[in-house]
């Protein structure tokens, strides 16, 4: 082993022996057992770990080999100061990641050699980076008091964050929800052609229109498609006009007004599908890159793979599923924004009188539920008794963070749009306005 390596590890050692503060530091710093690589050095600090101390007496009593609690009182001894302690933390950190980026830089020559669609091979790197994060570990459990002065923290900071929260553009979930927060991710559900799709890009209309960035994953859908719902949506246009193309001049003068309009906001489209949830992690980045995003939208759950393809068996779905699920609360957590998951609901629901869906009707995984940190699921009447009664229910099912329940909106089938009640009784235009919301 290289000497530079063992004299880093045994001042480390050393250091926490000599000071029990140091040894709390490494802990809430994230160093673990794993990053040191000399065997005596690593059985010592699982030691400190498991016994909640650094005492060298402690340590002598725990570890039953001999040689290590040599090395270990040899490491106390030749420890002269501690002074260098933060800058041995960060050359632990450092190699540690080294040693990461070389095992996947071995992993990526077999990769490249095998005799697969080059895709299939991108996606398998992407897949390797995802599962390998070169970060920090997270550190010890926090005592109370610590965990305070966070709390006071964010409650001092609560005025100024509810500015940065994403609305839905609602008013009546908004007041009752306050928005979603960074790092959330929002399971959206319904039984196809219940609305799923019209209501996330409703949302997503509304945020673009408050200078937000959002990016929008839609498998299902092309993205002129998807585009078209959104013009029908903040427009008097019809998607029957935009689909059949039946615009006269005062149509074409409003579709041009539109088309500039939306041309200056920050708006993201992915259609290419299939796509694998690595392929999805690495083109949020690609976004990432060049703008900060607000919201990201995935249209829709079921359709993403993972880098060894959909399983064909259920079990196996349903661990893909847990899989995806766990990716995409990772996603809003690394991209620091909301992630909207659009997701399908299993057939149970059609068997029962009363069709308003419940969280045991989400399709494939119970993991899609324990990831989440809310669960919409929509809800229209009309969809069952064929009878256009103009509402819907949106059924607020789980909200980690605070109250659910049933909102009322309106709904027009025609211009693919979901309206707050309040705006059809006073008869509110839903033309296109940019300005500030």
């Amino acid at each position: 082993m290289d000497n530079k390596i063992t004299d880093l590890e045994s001042n480390l050692i050393g250091s926490m022996i000599l000071e029990q503060a140091l040894f709390n530091k490494a802990q809430e710093s994230g160093l673990m057992p794993d990053d040191f690589e000399y065997q005596s050095y690593k059985e010592a600090y699982r030691t400190m770990i498991e016994a909640n101390t650094s005492d060298v007496v402690t340590l002598s009593t725990k570890i039953r080999n001999p040689i290590s609690i040599q090395h270990i009182k040899d490491a106390a001894i030749n420890c002269v100061s501690s002074a260098g302690f933060d800058a041995w933390l960060e050359l632990m950190f450092e190699k540690t990641a080294n040693n990461k980026l070389r095992n996947l830089a071995s992993m990526i020559p077999d990769i490249v050699n095998e005799k697969e669609p080059i895709e299939n091979k991108v996606d398998k790197i992407n897949s390797i980076l995802v599962e390998n994060k070169i970060t920090k570990n997270f550190g010890a459990p926090l005592v109370i008091s610590d965990v305070m002065k966070s709390v006071r923290q964010e409650i001092s900071d609560a005025k100024q964050m509810s500015k940065n929260l994403i609305s839905t553009g609602f008013s009546d979930i908004d007041k009752k929800l306050h928005g979603f927060k960074k790092g959330d991710l929002i399971i959206v559900a319904g039984r196809p052609g219940m609305g799923k799709t019209t209501w996330a890009l409703n949302v997503a209309a509304n945020n673009i229109k408050k200078d937000k960035t959002v990016l929008i994953f839609s498998l299902e859908m092309t993205n002129e498609q998807l585009i078209k719902k959104v013009i029908s949506s903040e427009s008097d246009l019809t998607m029957d006009k935009l689909m059949t193309g039946s615009l006269n001049k005062e149509d074409w003068d409003q579709f041009n007004k539109i088309e500039y309009e939306m041309s200056q906001k920050n708006l993201y489209v992915y259609d290419k599908s299939p796509i694998t949830i690595e392929t999805l992690v690495n083109k949020t980045k690609t976004v990432q890159a060049v703008k900060d995003i607000d919201l990201i939208v995935v249209d829709y759950l079921q359709l993403l793979m993972t880098s060894n393809k959909a399983p064909a068996n259920a079990d196996s779905r349903a661990a893909s599923m847990s899989y995806i699920s766990n990716l995409l609360k990772g996603l809003a957590k690394d991209a620091s924004c909301p992630v909207i998951a659009l997701s399908q609901l299993n057939r149970g629901v059609e068997s029962r009188t009363d069709k308003r869906p419940i969280l045991s009707d989400l399709r494939d995984s119970g993991s899609i539920e324990q990831d989440a940190d809310m669960v919409f699921m929509l809800y229209r009447e009309e969809y069952y008794d064929s009878i256009d009664t103009g509402s819907a229910e949106i059924i607020c099912r789980k909200n980690r963070m605070g109250e659910s329940g049933t909102f009322e909106l309106g709904f027009d089938g025609a211009r693919s749009k979901f309206t707050n009640l309040e705006d059809i009784a006073f008869g509110a235009k839903n033309k296109m306005d940019y300005g500030p919301i």
